[in-house]
């Protein structure tokens, strides 16, 4: 307990008052250590730390203090403004560095800094993205690989779906006409790898459409990716009549399954079949709130 006569200056000692101490131009700053996370609509692990957005502030990228994820340091924040007064839809993790994702752009972070740094600069862990172009949602990228490492693909703000390693960016949707979206509604556009088909599957607004019913499939498999003096594309199966208000991927015996929610209120597992091979009843792996 904490008595509200004394009269000491020091700080209240123990767990529930822990503090980082950090060096900011010359001057140590304490902090509390173990504040509240933000909340967040995209989230992934860098450098031994959980990075995420902050729905509140929606310029800024926010990390927990390394292997603590219950610590969340209020200094502990890369802002990444720009004159758009831009927001954060997505970050995601490559070997060392990340990648924040905003409408009109994208930020590299080098590095998270850390309490033990002679001095704590966040400035100095980011840089823009010369030429990036931005995304479309939050859901509308996917980490896969043509077999040359880790890529990750996003729907851009023209219509096309973006690849990039995080130092080379390329188009792999060029034999699609953007005649055939509406970009107007490109911010309903989702975008998931469905692995076990080798594919990314992008579900968008058809032009005249008023909600996602096409979905283009990309092939990435080695024996379907073209090349070209861009570098790898896709081979392309499209338009695909498929409805889609939001898709996600769902893990079963170990291998991750596309899943999308329609406009019927119900929950479809894709290219699944419908009938048990072996006869008798199917025995359900995933179950809705609807029974």
């Amino acid at each position: 307990t904490i008595d509200d006569l004394a009269t000491t200056t020091a700080l209240p000692s123990g767990d529930a008052f822990s503090i980082i101490s950090v060096s900011i131009l010359g001057l140590t700053t304490n902090v509390a250590k173990y504040c509240p996370p933000p909340i967040a609509s995209t989230i992934d692990t860098y450098a031994d730390a959980l990075v995420m957005n902050d729905v509140a502030l929606k310029g800024q990228v926010a990390f927990c203090v390394t292997d603590d994820i219950h610590a969340w340091p209020s200094i502990f924040r890369i802002k990444l403004d720009t004159k758009y007064h831009d927001v954060v839809r997505a970050v995601r993790a490559f070997d060392n560095f990340c990648l924040a994702w905003l409408n009109n752009g994208v930020w590299r972070i080098n590095a998270l800094p850390k309490s033990t740094d002679q001095t704590f600069e966040t400035d100095r862990a980011k840089a823009e993205v010369e030429g990036a172009v931005g995304i479309v949602n939050g859901k509308a990228l996917a980490k896969f690989s043509f077999g040359e490492g880790m890529r990750i693909a996003y729907v851009g703000p023209i219509g096309q779906v973006v690849v990039t390693d995080g130092s080379r960016w390329n188009t792999i949707t060029d034999d699609m006409a953007t005649s055939e979206i509406d970009l107007t509604q490109l911010s309903e556009s989702r975008l998931v790898n469905n692995i076990r088909d080798s594919r990314l599957e992008w579900t968008f607004v058809p032009t005249g459409g008023t909600r996602p019913t096409r979905t283009a499939f990309l092939h990435y498999h080695a024996s379907h990716a073209k090349t070209s003096d861009a570098g790898l594309r896709a081979k392309m199966t499209w338009p695909i009549q498929r409805d889609a208000n939001d898709t996600f991927l769902v893990k079963i015996s170990g291998v991750d399954e596309v899943f999308s929610c329609n406009e019927d209120g119900k929950v479809y597992r894709h290219d699944s079949g419908t009938a048990e091979p072996t006869g008798g009843t199917i025995t359900m792996k995933v179950r809705t709130g609807d029974d």
